[in-house]
């Protein structure tokens, strides 16, 4: 069933990390997960994307978690790179590895087979 919407749709968002025009934040989302789609299908891989995880009673927001490379859980990926570094020791006891990664970038399926396998198979 399909919910008709009323009132205005705002042309700005208010996220933690600032405030935001929503087109833009709607766009680069979508970009994204077209790309990850072609990771996806030219790499035959599982991708769970966006990411959330749970970490000392906060929810924290990844681009992506790419299954079954790196560390046993997988690799959470995002663009922030000081999100990852500040969260290491926390995604390594989770058994999750890391990488930032701009999962927006023109080239980003270019050589992903050589991030894959600097990363390695988890055995999962």
């Amino acid at each position: 069933m399909l919910t008709k919407l009323t009132g205005k749709i705002p042309d700005f968002v208010q996220i933690k990390s600032g405030i935001f025009p929503l087109k833009k934040l709607l766009y680069t989302f979508r970009v994204m997960h077209l790309k990850i789609d072609i990771l996806r299908k030219n790499y035959n891989l599982e991708i769970e994307s966006p990411f959330t995880l749970f970490i000392d009673g906060n929810t924290v927001v990844f681009d992506a978690l790419i299954k079954g490379y790196g560390a046993k859980n997988g690799m959470v990926i995002d663009a922030d790179g000081s999100k990852l570094i500040n969260l290491n020791s926390e995604l390594s006891a989770l058994n999750y590895g890391f990488s930032c990664l701009n999962l927006n970038a023109s080239d980003i399926a270019d050589g992903f087979d050589e991030i894959l396998g600097d990363w390695g198979a988890s055995g999962i």
